[in-house]
């Protein structure tokens, strides 16, 4: 058995409650009463894993001095994330590969963000967890319709999120591409 206190800065403190052997007593101390496999195992992080999983915290925000636009956050911080998901460019294609929704701009973003919502649920995620998005469009005068679409899955304050027009997508059928960066 092993009785050990540790003295940590505040920023590396972590919400522990519930693990067997480690105590909390002060703000920053950590006492562990455990055998030394169960430190090995704390020091590696994988507490963190069981018996209810720390999540990342999500604060979306704006500068006061900076324009808070409708639909989309200026800024994402993030505290407490176990991973960190990049999902590549999604585009409106089946699983074989075939374009879906040929010269649809609404049916292309809905199977895009279906396609996103999907892969951050994959990776042991919703789509709270999204906080950036950066969407290729063909043409820019498509952002009402694409707001709207972005809308039904994120609600009415979504990621940080940036919107480029292009000359062209992977395929010529393609008229919209959304990548995104997920925290758990």
């Amino acid at each position: 058995m092993l009785d050990l206190a540790l003295q940590l800065p505040a920023a590396s403190m972590l919400p522990l409650e519930g693990v067997d052997g480690i105590e909390q007593r002060h703000r920053h101390t950590l006492v562990l009463d455990c055998e030394p496999h169960r430190l090995l195992h704390f020091a590696r992080g994988h507490h963190r894993r069981s018996r209810g999983a720390i999540m990342a915290k999500i604060d979306k925000y704006c500068a006061a001095s900076v324009y808070d636009p409708p639909g989309y956050s200026q800024g994402v911080r993030v505290t407490g994330a176990q991973a960190i998901l990049f999902l590549a460019g999604q585009v409106a294609y089946d699983k074989d590969g075939s374009v879906k929704h040929r010269g649809d701009f609404r049916g292309q973003a809905r199977e895009v963000f279906a396609a996103v919502k999907a892969l951050v649920e994959a990776g042991g995620g919703t789509l709270d967890n999204v906080v950036k998005v950066n969407t290729y469009v063909t043409d820019v005068r498509y952002r009402p319709e694409f707001r709207a679409i972005r809308e039904e899955f994120f609600g009415p304050k979504g990621p940080a999120s940036t919107m480029v027009e292009v000359r062209a997508l992977a395929h010529p059928d393609y008229l919209i591409e959304v990548e995104a960066i997920a925290v758990i």
